[in-house]
């Protein structure tokens, strides 16, 4: 069962209204959605690369990602996704593309800041641990770029993993008629 605020968020992707992710819907959902993008299986690279239009799609409308002048809108970006899977329910479609937009959301924060890293908001968006580098500048300079693609590679499985279920669900579709 999703909480309200959740519900809402989704219920606003499907009009392409809802807004880029706030400090308290992180604080609320970031662990669980982060658990269930880490909980997917990951597909080759063949297959990430091949399903990937719709997470590029949302980093075309981050700024920081394009040096300050996104060559979308979030509008645009967030039809893009919700014409990706248009076999799935409203309700599925808007959870996968929350899914994606998270993860998009909190690769960009890398973009925003390169040393974001060392100091993360929330304890659920490091995917890398500290231990893993020698010393503070390794971890600022290889762990950000790590964990920054990490969060890549989450977007890239969940837009994976919608376009699979959408595939399933036009099967069902067309086995039905």
């Amino acid at each position: 069962m999703r909480s309200p605020a959740l519900a809402a968020h989704i219920g606003g992707m499907e009009n392409n209204t809802a807004p880029d992710f706030d400090e308290a819907f992180e604080k609320d959902h970031g662990p669980a959605l982060t658990r269930e993008l880490l909980s997917l299986p990951k597909p080759g690279a063949r297959e990430l690369i091949a399903h990937a239009a719709p997470a590029h799609a949302l980093r075309e409308s981050y700024p920081e990602y394009w040096d300050g002048k996104a060559p979308a809108t979030r509008a645009e970006a967030n039809a893009v996704v919700e014409a990706a899977f248009p076999f799935l329910t409203p309700s599925r479609r808007g959870h996968l593309a929350t899914l994606i937009r998270f993860a998009v959301h909190t690769e960009m924060k890398h973009w925003d800041n390169p040393e974001f890293v060392l100091s993360p908001d929330h304890d659920y968006e490091l995917l890398v641990s500290a231990s893993d580098y020698v010393d503070e500048t390794e971890f600022t300079e290889d762990g950000q770029d790590r964990n920054q693609s990490l969060w890549e590679e989450l977007a890239d499985t969940a837009a994976f993993h919608a376009a699979a279920e959408n595939a399933a669900a036009a099967r069902s579709v067309r086995m039905a008629a």
